[in-house]
C-alpha cells in the first residue's frame, strides 16, 4: 500500500514531529478561546443584570428634569456613577488580558519544547534495541545441552544411557548479580549402553530405529556463570516409537514386549542360570534388572537384555546355599550386562536352544547402584518396568533437583542467588534445532 504524503514532502511515518506540533497548536488555540470566553463571561457577570423597564422610565424622568434646569457655566464633568463603572470595566478587561497573555506565553514555550524533543526522523532509520540470544544450534546452547545430558546420564536409576538428539527450545534469563538462567527443552534418544556400563555415553552407539528406538523429552533448568554450568532441575519422560510408525518404517521388525512378559522373564532366568553354570570368575551372579525384551516372530523365539551383579558366594557355594548369598560390597562389587535369546525347536523331540553372552565390568570405585539393588535384588521397592515395554526416564528424573556439580568442568554453586526480578533477554531465538540422529 502506498504511503500518504504530507505537504512538506515527507511520509506520514516520518512526520510524527510535525503532526504533534499541529496538534499542540490546535489545542493552544482552543485553550485561548476558552480563556477569553471565560473572561468575558466573568466581566459581564460583574457588570450586573441589564436595566429593567422601571429603571428606564426613571432614567428618562431624571433626564427631562436635568434638561429643564438651567445649565451652569462651570466646566462640564462626567457622572460619577458612569465613570466608576467604566473604570471597573477597564480593570476587568486588563486583568483578563494579562491572564490570556500569560497563558499564550506558556503555550508558546510548550510548543518550543515539543519541537525540540521530537525530531523529524523517519521510523525506519531508528536502530532496533533487541539483544541477540543464542539459538538452539549455537555453540553456547549446545555446550549447555551436553552438560545437561551428562547430568541426566549420571543420575539414571534404570535402563540405558541417552544421547542428545535435538534441542527443542531454549530461553535465557538474566540472573542477579551476574550470569544467566537457562531453560532447555531437549530431545534425547536411547543408546545401547546400560547404566552399569562404564563406557562414557558420548562413546555409546545410539540404538537403531529397527530395534524399536526409544525417545525422551527432558526439561532442564541451569545456571551459567562465565561459561560454567550447573544443573538446577531436571524432568524427563521417555517412550518408544509408536507401533503404527514403527510398523510403517520397518514392517518385519520385532516390537518391544512388556518387561514382565512371561516368555521374557523365563528366558532371562534360564539364561542367567546357564551363565552361572559356565562362568569362570567363580562368582555367583544375581539378576539386577530386565531392561529390554521382544518376541522373535520369524525365528519362534525370545530376545532379552538384562543387568547382573555379583554376590559374596562362589558358584559352587551358591548351588547349595543360594538363599544365603548377598550382593558383594567394597572392592569386590562388579556389575555386568547380558544379552540372551531363546529359540524354540521346530521338531517336537528336539531340545530348545538358549544363548547368553554377558560382559562383566571391572570394579568402579565410588559407583553404587543402590536403587537397583534395593528394587530388584532385595525387593524393597516396586519394579519400575512392570507392565511396561521400556524403563521410562520419569523414574530417574521426575522434577529432580540438582544437588551438586557433576563434573570438574562445572562451577559448584551450592546456594545460588534467589531468582528474583528476572527479565527475559530477548525475543524467541531460532528454534527448534537440527536432528543429530533421527526424527521419531
Amino acid at each position: 500500500m502506498a504511503r500518504r504524503r504530507n505537504t512538506s514532502g515527507g511520509s506520514d511515518d516520518g512526520g510524527g514531529g510535525a503532526r504533534r506540533r499541529r496538534n499542540v497548536e490546535a489545542q493552544a488555540r482552543r485553550s485561548l478561546k476558552d480563556i477569553a470566553g471565560a473572561g468575558l463571561m466573568r466581566t459581564m457577570r460583574q457588570m450586573g443584570p441589564p436595566e429593567t423597564t422601571a429603571d428606564s422610565e426613571g432614567h428618562r424622568k431624571r433626564k427631562s428634569q436635568a434638561e429643564a434646569e438651567p445649565k451652569p457655566k462651570s466646566r462640564r464633568t462626567a457622572s460619577p456613577i458612569i465613570g466608576c463603572r467604566r473604570a471597573h470595566l477597564l480593570d476587568l478587561f486588563a486583568h483578563e488580558a494579562m491572564k490570556s497573555l500569560l497563558a499564550l506565553v506558556l503555550l508558546a514555550q510548550l510548543l518550543s519544547c515539543t519541537a525540540d524533543s521530537v525530531p523529524e526522523v523517519p521510523a525506519e532509520v531508528v536502530p532496533p534495541t533487541v539483544h541477540k540470544v543464542p539459538g538452539c544450534d549455537d555453540p553456547e546452547t549446545e555446550a549447555a545441552a551436553r552438560v545437561a545430558v551428562a547430568y541426566i546420564n549420571k543420575h539414571l536409576k534404570h535402563g540405558y544411557k541417552v544421547d542428545l538428539n535435538r534441542i527443542e527450545k531454549v530461553r535465557y534469563f538474566e540472573r542477579r548479580p551476574h550470569g544467566k538462567i537457562m531453560d532447555l527443552e531437549l530431545d534425547v534418544v536411547e543408546t545401547t549402553c546400560h547404566l552399569v556400563d562404564p563406557l562414557p555415553a558420548e562413546n555409546c552407539t545410539v540404538r537403531k530405529r529397527e530395534e524399536h528406538a526409544v525417545e525422551g523429552d527432558c526439561d532442564v533448568k541451569m545456571i551459567e556463570v562465565d561459561g560454567h554450568y550447573k544443573v538446577l532441575r531436571t524432568k524427563c519422560h521417555s517412550s518408544p516409537d509408536s507401533d503404527e510408525d514403527f510398523q510403517k518404517s520397518c514392517p518385519n521388525c520385532n516390537r518391544l514386549s512388556r518387561l514382565n512378559d512371561t516368555d521374557v522373564v523365563n528366558t532371562v532366568h534360564a539364561a542367567l542360570k546357564e551363565y552361572n553354570a559356565q562362568n569362570t570368575t567363580h562368582d555367583h551372579y544375581k539378576l539386577l534388572e530386565i531392561s529390554r525384551g521382544h518376541h522373535l516372530h520369524l525365528a519362534r523365539g525370545v530376545y532379552a537384555e538384562f543387568a547382573i551383579v555379583n554376590t559374596n558366594c562362589s558358584a559352587q557355594h551358591a548351588k547349595e546355599h543360594e538363599d544365603d548369598c548377598h550382593v558383594a560390597t567394597g572392592d569386590h562389587l562388579h556389575y555386568g550386562f547380558c544379552k540372551a535369546s531363546f529359540h524354540k525347536s521346530a521338531a517336537e523331540d528336539a531340545a530348545d536352544h538358549h544363548e547368553v553372552h554377558c560382559t562383566v565390568y571391572d570394579h568402579q570405585p565410588g559407583v553404587h547402584h543402590h536403587h537397583l539393588i534395593h528394587e530388584h535384588v532385595e525387593g524393597k521397592l516396586p519394579q519400575a518396568g512392570r507392565g511396561h515395554v521400556h524403563l521410562d526416564l520419569i523414574h530417574s528424573h521426575n522434577d529432580t533437583i540438582g544437588s551438586h556439580s557433576h563434573s570438574d568442568e562445572v562451577m559448584a554453586v551450592e546456594k545460588p542467588v534467589p531468582l528474583v526480578k528476572r527479565s527475559i533477554l530477548a525475543a524467541l531465538p531460532e528454534c527448534p534445532g537440527r536432528y543429530r540422529h533421527y526424527d521419531l
